[in-house]
């Protein structure tokens, strides 16, 4: 999958996949690939916490398990993402 190749790529591939998360059609594996990434994906936590008010609780399901795994990675405590 792309995604598992902008996972790949690592943080250079940050801002291209904050831009897919806002993108219908390529939300879910943009969302993916961040949570993959994980520390250094640090810059999306704010549009990836925007997300979580989709309907969608496949896709709010995928924000949450991206969101731990980008604050555990950056040794954030996943209560200061959870004020947002």
């Amino acid at each position: 999958h792309a995604a598992d190749v902008l996972a790949n790529v690592g943080e250079p591939a940050v801002p291209v996949l904050i831009e897919a998360v806002g993108v219908d059609k390529s939300r879910h594996w943009a969302i993916l690939a961040l949570g993959e990434i994980g520390a250094s994906a640090k810059p999306a936590i704010p549009v990836l916490i925007e997300q979580l008010e989709n309907e969608d609780p496949i896709l709010r399901r995928e924000l949450l398990h991206a969101l731990i795994d980008i604050a555990k990675d950056a040794d954030i405590p996943i209560e200061k993402i959870a004020k947002h």
